[in-house]
């Protein structure tokens, strides 16, 4: 196997199961140059900075420490106010 270039990422596909043929039963890492890990990691700080001061604060998931968990708290809460407050509510 030779050593990745720069800018090449290699491809390996392990079997999950001894002997094997499907592709199915094949799980794929990808292995990448050290430098190409550390621009991504930069790279991705840069941009997920901006992108969170653009996001609707209403936005959930895929945003760290903001998951679903917080979207259903916040649900169940408006929930138990409008039926304590006997209002109807549609979702």
């Amino acid at each position: 196997m030779k050593v990745p270039e720069w800018p090449e990422t290699v491809f390996i596909a392990l079997p999950k199961k001894q002997g094997t043929a499907k592709f199915e039963e094949h799980r794929t890492i990808a292995l990448i140059p050290h430098a190409m890990k550390i621009l991504n990691k930069v790279t991705y700080n840069r941009i997920s900075t901006h992108l969170n001061e653009q996001l609707n604060p209403m936005q959930y998931g895929f945003r760290p420490k903001v998951g679903t968990i917080e979207s259903i708290t916040a649900l169940k809460t408006i929930l138990a106010n409008r039926i304590n407050s006997k209002q109807d509510t549609y979702i």
